[in-house]
């Protein structure tokens, strides 16, 4: 059940809805010609009626809407003024008016105490909620920091074996991200759940709360002959004992509240504690990693610079050998060769120049060839270095399925150690990826 103050802070919605739907009401009924203003749950019907019947039927109309509790007529017939009709219980006889007026200043001020502790009682459950669903947020997102930390150190460990040290990185952001945005809509359907429930529940609210009143007020009438010194010392002590319990709640709501931003701040510094941690290891397994490509990479560099040094010493070149060089290149420049991306797989739309390079070949006998692959700068070195020996292979294949003699045909990779143009920009790169071919004899 919803509280007085509830039901005065939800009243405006509470009085259009009751509007709309007395209007609707006297629209079935067929009384347009009604209109109808509500206060509180006390509705007014005005207009000029056309029939004797009509302002009964619009009586009727708006009286079987649910939540009105009485209707008065304001209306008029062929100019004349009805007098307001109200609907329910008679009021106070003239013998009673005095009675009546006192009791009712003794009412009002009992009812305003009343209303005060049922404010302060109100304002106490609703921190203590406050405080339930920021505890239950911070245990889930606990949780869910504890589950994102396991997620991580899964992904860092698999990031060590085949990958690089930011994938760790990028799965905890991703999780922090998808966590932020689930508690976020949660919390925004919940909200809007709990205004439906209190528009609903407002009217509900209202019902309730006058029959607690008008029990209150019958019992109140039974015990007026009691003597007022006796209700004046019940209420002084009905009012210091809730003025001890609200102070009380506000203790222990301060208490909580203290306790809950400890919590909060001590597993801030747990998680910052951790993140600084991962980020160390994550750097370290960086840092080694590339020197190992580094390492690897001069080696790799170096063995291929000696492996060229004694080829070229042991290779003869002579007129004939570079006429046939020039002319693969020639046609290497007047066709395409073209590689899917980062794989060696031949497009075949360089079948034409790979026939005319194996036609190139034949025409050189005694003539042995080199194919060399070069690729650009993007990537590890190590991946290049493959890639682009791959792709040799690639072309020696292609040129031995075209005729050419495989014992003439040679596969070297050089990765991106040769480039013919800066990788600084796309046309560069561009250049870069080439395939060339050495022309020598034995």
């Amino acid at each position: 059940m919803l509280s007085w103050g509830t039901y005065y802070r939800e009243r405006p919605h509470v009085e259009s809805d009751l509007t709309v739907r007395a209007t609707e009401a006297l629209s079935r009924a067929g009384q347009s010609w009604a209109k109808v203003t509500v206060t509180g749950r006390e509705a007014v019907i005005t207009g000029r009626a056309r029939k004797d019947g009509e302002p009964k039927a619009a009586l009727d109309a708006v009286r079987s809407v649910w939540g009105i509790r009485t209707v008065q007529l304001k209306t008029d017939l062929a100019g004349v003024a009805a007098a307001p009709e109200r609907i329910g219980p008679p009021g106070p006889s003239p013998e009673e008016v005095a009675a009546a007026a006192a009791q009712k200043a003794r009412e009002e001020a009992e009812a305003a105490a009343a209303q005060k502790a049922r404010e302060e009682a109100e304002a106490a459950a609703a921190l203590k909620a406050k405080e339930d669903a920021e505890a239950a947020a911070a245990l889930k997102a606990k949780e869910d920091a504890e589950a994102a930390a396991e997620a991580e150190a899964a992904a860092a460990q698999k990031a060590k074996e085949e990958a690089e040290a930011a994938v760790a990185l990028k799965a905890k952001e991703d999780a922090e991200a998808a966590s932020a945005v689930k508690a976020t809509e949660e919390a925004e359907a919940a909200a809007a759940q709990r205004a439906r429930e209190q528009t609903e529940d407002a009217i509900k609210a209202q019902q309730e709360a006058e029959a607690a009143q008008k029990a209150e007020e019958e019992a109140q009438a039974a015990a007026r002959r009691k003597a007022e010194e006796e209700a004046a010392a019940q209420q002084k002590a009905k009012d210091e004992a809730e003025a001890a319990a609200a102070l009380k709640a506000q203790q222990e709501a301060e208490a909580a509240r203290k306790a809950r931003e400890e919590a909060e701040a001590a597993e801030r510094k747990a998680k910052e504690e951790a993140e600084a941690a991962a980020a160390r290891e994550a750097e370290a397994l960086a840092a080694q990693k590339a020197k190992q490509e580094a390492d690897m990479a001069a080696e790799a560099k170096a063995d291929a610079e000696a492996q060229a040094a004694a080829e070229a010493r042991a290779r003869k070149t002579t007129a004939e050998t570079e006429a046939c060089e020039r002319r693969l290149m020639a046609a290497t420049a007047e066709g395409v060769i073209l590689f899917s991306r980062a794989s060696a797989d031949i497009d075949r739309k360089s079948s034409t120049t790979i026939a005319r390079l194996a036609e190139i070949i034949k025409a050189c006998p005694g003539a042995r060839v080199e194919v060399e692959g070069h690729t650009d700068s993007e990537g590890t070195d190590e991946r290049n270095q493959r890639l682009s020996e791959r792709r040799a292979r690639a072309v020696v294949n292609s040129l031995a399925r075209a005729g050419v003699a495989g014992d003439r045909l040679s596969a070297v990779g050089y990765g991106a150690g040769r480039p013919v143009a800066s990788n600084d920009t796309p046309e560069g790169m561009a250049r870069n990826r080439r395939i060339e071919f050495k022309v020598f004899t034995d």
